[in-house]
């Protein structure tokens, strides 16, 4: 199934999402009323221009955050909690990423001041969003990580759901478990691929694709995206067998295979420029300030101990989610502050709704959107949660 995905299973479930959504006014009838950067950060650390050493963007790059942001926030607060140390907000860089493709934040964390790791510069972090908590991904990598922040990207092609990374010359792709590691570990390509070279350098498929840059000679850009393929397979630790299915095009081929296949083939059109470079989502100059919001809900009780979030990290998670929104509505500075004023319960919803309805609205109706969001990531991860479409199970033989 492509990352992303809707299953038969939850679609049909979906009825029953949208009665079960959290809203804050279901949370708080189910369980009562419980107990920046700088400006001229970034500019600060770009590198001077000198030969050999561009100054400029990669093509494929990550925005890092600008004040105010909730998203530093949340940055500041992972990366204390894994150091033990309090972590101020000039003394990292956050970027907002979905690393695992599962709709729901993750965040890439960059440490700027030596003093939080004692050395000259830092390792980055990585921190995906999985189940109930956020999980670092690629601690311990050492200098293959420690590069200037302009020259860190998000890769357009991937490994089952997570998109591989770039640390200027470093490549890392997902070791299919629980982290990420460097390219250069991964196992050469020792197969043989002869059947299938000259299965895909004679598709009629690729040879009529009108994508192809090569006018001059197709034959030749085929041939050379095939060999692509073919080490990308490698790459993926496919075994002899299911190379050789195929370079029969076998259309009976398993789930697992036909997912490899696409991965292999889009990461390779990618490089060949056969389909465009893609490019990330710039976020939208930010208005308001929303950290007030995200703050007292992501520390609340009641949205926390609620059935369908039952962590601190998973309403880190929700309210990010729910801030996000707000800001990108525009909603104005007013309304931010009055619904901080509500989830630090210095006022209540009876005069927050005499005050300013529409805040309520708004906020109960992005709380059910990022509920949903949060249950498909449950799914897209395998994760089995109350409340949640089981994931998805191949049948026997199509893993």
């Amino acid at each position: 199934m492509c990352p992303g995905a809707e299953s038969p299973a939850m679609a049909a479930d979906e009825g029953e999402a949208m009665n079960a959504a959290l809203s804050r006014s279901t949370i708080r009838r189910q369980y009562g009323r419980l107990r920046s950067l700088a400006a001229g950060l970034l500019a600060a650390l770009a590198l001077p221009a000198s030969p050999g050493v561009s100054a400029e963007l990669p093509l494929y790059g990550v925005f890092w955050q600008s004040a105010p942001s909730h998203w530093v926030e949340m940055g500041k607060r992972l990366y204390g909690e894994e150091t033990g140390q309090t972590v101020g907000d000039a003394d990292v860089l956050v970027a907002w990423v979905d690393a695992n493709q599962d709709t729901i934040a993750d965040l890439l964390v960059y440490p700027i001041n030596p003093k939080l790791c004692g050395e000259p510069a830092c390792e980055p972090r990585l921190y995906s969003f999985v189940d109930d908590r956020y999980r670092e991904r690629i601690a311990g990598l050492g200098d293959s990580t420690k590069v200037m922040p302009a020259y860190i990207e998000m890769l357009p092609w991937y490994r089952g759901i997570h998109k591989s990374l770039k640390f200027d010359a470093s490549i890392l792709h997902w070791n299919g478990k629980d982290r990420y590691e460097r390219e250069s570990l991964i196992t050469e390509f020792t197969l043989d691929a002869s059947a299938f070279l000259q299965a895909c350098s004679t598709s009629p498929s690729l040879l009529a694709d009108t994508s192809n840059p090569n006018t001059a000679d197709p034959a030749g850009g085929v041939a050379e995206l095939c060999s692509c393929i073919a080490y990308q397979f490698g790459a993926r630790r496919i075994d002899q067998a299911d190379m050789d299915r195929l370079a029969a095009r076998d259309d009976e081929k398993g789930l697992r295979l036909q997912q490899l296949d696409a991965e292999s083939e889009s990461a390779c059109r990618i490089l060949y420029r056969w389909q465009p470079w893609p490019q990330p989502d710039a976020f939208p100059p930010r208005g308001n300030d929303v950290r007030g919001f995200y703050e007292a809900c992501s520390r609340q009780d009641w949205v926390i101990d609620s059935a369908r979030i039952g962590s601190p990290h998973r309403a880190m998670a929700l309210c990010g989610c729910v801030a996000e929104g707000l800001t990108r509505q525009g909603t104005p500075q007013s309304s931010l502050d009055l619904l901080a004023e509500l989830y630090r319960d210095e006022t209540s919803e009876e005069d927050v709704l005499a005050r300013d309805a529409d805040i309520i609205d708004a906020s109960d109706q992005l709380t059910e959107s990022c509920v949903s969001s949060l249950r498909h990531a449950d799914y897209v991860n395998g994760v089995d949660r109350p409340g949640s479409p089981k994931p998805f199970k191949p049948k026997p033989g199509e893993e």
